[in-house]
This record gives C-alpha cells, sequence and structure tokens, in this order.
C-alpha cells in the first residue's frame, strides 16, 4: 500500500512539472547530487536552525583539538579545515545549488575523541573526530595498502595503484562522503520517510481491523447490544473479540515494522552508496 502510494504521487506529481513547479520545488525538490526528486516538506531553513541545536549538544561532550595536536608535522585541525574548505569551493553548485534561496553554511570542528568516527549533521556542519585522522595518518604512512586487489562482477580482476595516496586523500574522500549526505539531505529524506510510512501504516491497520469488524455479525451484534440484555457470557465472548482483532493489529504492526526496517535498510544503502561515489567525485574535483 505505502509503496502503491508513493508510486502513484511520483507519477502525478512529475507528470505534469511545467504547472505545479514551484509547488514542486516546495514540497518535493530536487536532489543537486543525483537529479531525482525526493519528499521533504521540511524548508531548509528550518533544516539549518535544527542542525544548529544538534550540533552544540552533540559537541558538547568534546574539546577542540588544540594547535599543539600534530599530524605529519602540522596541526591536525589547520588539515581539515584546508581540505574541508577546497571540497567546499571546488563544488559550489553541488553543496549550495544558486537555484536555492537558503543556502546550507558548510563549517567543520576537530574534536578531540578516542571514538573513530567522523559525522555531518543536518544544515552543513561537520564533526571529524581525532581518533580517525590519527589512524588515517597510521594507514598511509605504514604503506600496508600502496595496491589494492579488486575483482569485478564479471571475474576480471585489476590492481589500483595506491602508492601516492596521501592523508589529505583519504581525509577529502571521508569528508566529501559526509557533505553528500548534507546536499542530498538525507537525514530530512529519511525522518519525512519514516514518518510517512508511520502513517500510512496507522491507516491501513485501522481500515483493516474495521473491515474484518464490519464483516463480522456475530460482533457487530454483540457491539451494538443494549447494556440491559449483556449477559456475562456475551460479554466475556465480547472481550474476547476485542482481544482477538487487537492481536491482529499487533500482528500488523509487526510486519509494518519488519518491513519499515527493509525499507530502511535498502534507503540507507543506497544513501551510502551515492554519499560513497559522490564524495570521491567532490575530492577529486577539488583536487585530491
Amino acid at each position: 500500500l505505502i509503496i502503491t502510494i508513493s508510486t502513484i504521487s511520483s507519477w502525478i506529481l512529475t507528470g505534469p512539472e511545467f504547472v505545479l513547479s514551484p509547488v514542486l520545488d516546495a514540497i518535493y525538490p530536487i536532489n543537486p547530487v543525483n537529479g531525482k526528486r525526493h519528499f521533504i516538506e521540511v524548508p531548509k531553513s528550518w533544516e539549518v536552525a535544527f542542525g544548529k541545536m544538534i550540533t552544540s549538544s552533540v559537541t558538547a561532550a568534546w574539546s577542540p583539538v588544540s594547535k599543539s595536536t600534530q599530524i605529519e608535522g602540522r596541526p591536525m585541525s589547520d588539515l581539515v579545515s584546508e581540505v574541508f574548505h577546497n571540497i567546499e569551493k571546488a563544488n559550489p553548485d553541488i553543496l549550495n545549488p544558486p537555484t536555492e534561496k537558503t543556502k546550507f553554511k558548510y563549517e567543520v570542528q576537530t574534536m578531540n575523541s578516542e571514538t573513530l568516527n567522523a559525522f555531518a549533521v543536518m544544515g552543513g556542519s561537520m564533526v571529524v573526530l581525532s581518533k580517525i585522522v590519527e589512524e588515517i595518518s597510521k594507514m598511509v604512512s605504514s604503506g600496508q595498502h600502496n595496491s589494492v586487489d579488486v575483482q569485478f562482477p564479471d571475474g576480471s580482476k585489476a590492481t589500483v595503484d595506491m602508492s601516492g595516496i596521501t592523508t589529505a586523500d583519504v581525509l577529502a574522500a571521508l569528508m566529501g562522503h559526509e557533505m553528500t549526505h548534507v546536499a542530498s539531505r538525507h537525514s530530512v529524506v529519511k525522518i519525512i520517510g519514516n514518518l510517512i510510512n508511520m502513517v500510512g501504516l496507522f491507516i491501513a491497520r485501522i481500515l483493516c481491523i474495521s473491515k474484518l469488524k464490519s464483516s463480522d455479525k456475530e460482533y457487530q451484534e454483540l457491539s451494538t447490544m443494549n447494556q440491559r440484555d449483556m449477559t456475562v457470557p456475551k460479554y466475556k465472548q465480547l472481550l474476547e473479540k476485542e482481544k482477538n482483532y487487537a492481536r491482529i493489529g499487533n500482528l500488523i504492526d509487526w510486519v509494518g515494522s519488519k518491513l519499515r526496517g527493509l525499507l530502511g535498510l535498502h534507503h540507507s544503502r543506497a544513501a551510502e552508496y551515492e554519499a560513497d561515489i559522490t564524495g570521491a567525485y567532490l575530492a577529486h574535483k577539488a583536487g585530491y
């Protein structure tokens, strides 16, 4: 039901695009990365404001990396900032399309942490944790990954020369990946998608239970019976039927949760693939 509604909605909205263009751009904008439309229904200005709130609350647990923290003979934070801003300058039309009135403000913070991670928050803020920069530098300087063997689906193989790869190159791919998530608005698309799925499941549950109850003559008789005529056995019978319908509702919820999980996994993998490929492209355009 949810997939069908989504498909029909997409057909209706993309068909008469020349008429509905202003409406489409507001609630069904084009992803600047892949050129496809997706439901948002959240203004970019809200996204930016919400992203700032998330960033301030999340980064409160860490302290900024000081200039004394060196990586390959230079301050770690300087290296991260340099790579980040080079990517931003080289890819303005993707990160902030000229047609968009509200612009994302891309910025990066390098924070002290033993957690191996880097992430971007909706609106443009990005956090790179010191541990992942250290590990990238160790990996590059070790020389253990100077070449990588790749096998393709058709069985053919290739050896990729990676001897010239630098720490900045890997950081660029990493940050390009995270910046793609922001530009494609993956977080908001996921939130809206989950809400649509929840509403669709709620409606499907109500319709299904209502249909079953309306076709159950015995239930109809019991539920509309005058209280004076309601005997204890009949009351227990009605109560048991209500429990059975509640069990059916719970089963629908369980099936729906599994479907949401599968759909969420599909969209998550698609978003990660898009961020991997586009992140490498953004890094390459910046000279990495």
